[in-house]
């Protein structure tokens, strides 16, 4: 799963364009998968040609017959990396991209999931993370299209299993710094930033 780079995913990737796509989330024994790629992997090139966004790279993944060998050269962790892929057919279902929507301060009420919650929400047992159990009017999740039922699974690139480990990454993010979350709804995860409001950057 794919989606486009925005100035602010730029920045919090530590990247120096708004170009590429980047990897939300990997489908488990799927072609990127099994060639090593990962989320979080902002792919800059497919078989030699840029990637302006995940719209391009949809394109030409299309356009390349099954079984074909490509290289994908791609970012991770700020260190451009080589990868030999073999293109596949995508599973009916699962060829989507995710499209991330502007934001501005954060404001939303989270809980630690228990597994009562993770049946609730259609989540298979052992899943981690915290649940959006509400959304203020107004505040940069509401702006996001953050909505209760929502899983977030990472803050700023670090894992996230318990409300614990929420609480810590929050205590982490300076003043008037954004907020990179990676969030699960259905059966998909995508990337978002949250930004400040004005009057919070102080």
């Amino acid at each position: 799963m794919i989606q486009d780079i925005t100035p602010e995913l730029a920045k919090s990737f530590g990247l120096k364009s708004a170009k590429g796509a980047l990897i939300a989330d990997v489908v488990k024994g799927s072609p990127a998968d099994k060639a090593g790629l990962l989320r979080g992997d902002v792919i800059l090139r497919f078989d030699g040609k840029e990637i302006e966004n995940s719209h391009k790279l949809s394109q030409l993944a299309a356009a390349t017959p099954p079984n074909t060998q490509v290289k994908i050269d791609l970012l991770r962790n700020g260190e451009e990396k080589t990868f030999s892929f073999e293109v596949g057919t995508m599973p009916e279902g699962k060829q989507k991209s995710v499209a991330p929507e502007e934001k501005s301060d954060w404001g939303m009420n989270v809980q630690e999931l228990t597994p009562q919650l993770a049946q609730q929400l259609g989540l298979e047992p052992g899943t981690s993370g915290v649940v959006i159990t509400g959304v203020e009017n107004g505040s940069s999740a509401a702006d996001a299209g953050l909505r209760p039922g929502d899983l977030i699974t990472e803050v700023n690139r670090q894992s996230i299993k318990n409300m614990n480990d929420y609480q810590q990454a929050l205590q982490k993010v300076k003043k008037g710094e954004n907020l990179l979350l990676l969030v699960r709804r259905a059966a998909g995860s995508f990337y978002t930033v949250l930004t400040p409001s004005s009057g919070d950057q102080g």
